[in-house]
């Protein structure tokens, strides 16, 4: 029955508070679910460092980029991808279905659909954008990254090698 006697403990200890008044609010045990939350990002950013650790090491090694370098190009890309593919795209893509649709709604009788048509048709387009625009963006970010890559690659060559070289 070694059991019994933490078990006696947490209860005594659970009176104790009990009688207190205790207010989790007032203790560090409200950040507990920041931690949780916190252990959850950090393992998403897990998996996608070993996408990115997968995916795009292959190509690079020969290039010998410097850290500063390699990281500055990857905040870079995540930039560029994210402000095309969830910023530009979807915004003017809403903008154009809201403003379509205020010519399809303009007959319509009730006041309420009137109004709310067009917001409705923007809203619904929301989940379609990721299906829509993610691929393509990632390929022409992708394409015109490798791209950059390339010329710093014969850019550090020809340094290496003495030569003058121009972007």
């Amino acid at each position: 029955m070694a059991n019994t006697a933490p078990a006696k403990q947490a209860r005594e200890q659970l009176e104790i508070l009990a009688d207190k008044d205790a207010d989790s609010t007032d203790s560090d045990v409200r950040y507990m679910a920041y931690g949780a939350r916190l252990r959850t990002v950090l393992r998403a950013g897990q998996r996608y460092i070993a996408y990115a650790y997968r995916q795009g090491p292959s190509p690079l090694e020969a290039a010998h980029f410097s850290e500063p370098t390699r990281v500055g190009m990857v905040a870079v890309k995540r930039a560029v991808f994210q402000s095309v593919a969830s910023m530009a795209l979807p915004a003017f893509t809403i903008h154009t279905a809201v403003k379509q649709s205020k010519k399809a709604f303009a007959n319509v009788k009730n006041p309420r659909i009137k109004t709310w048509g067009p917001t409705a048709t923007g809203l619904a387009i929301v989940p379609i954008l990721p299906y829509l625009f993610d691929k393509p963006v990632e390929h022409a970010t992708d394409f015109a990254f490798d791209w950059i890559e390339k010329k710093i690659v014969e850019m550090q060559t020809k340094a290496n090698t003495g030569e003058k070289t121009e972007l």
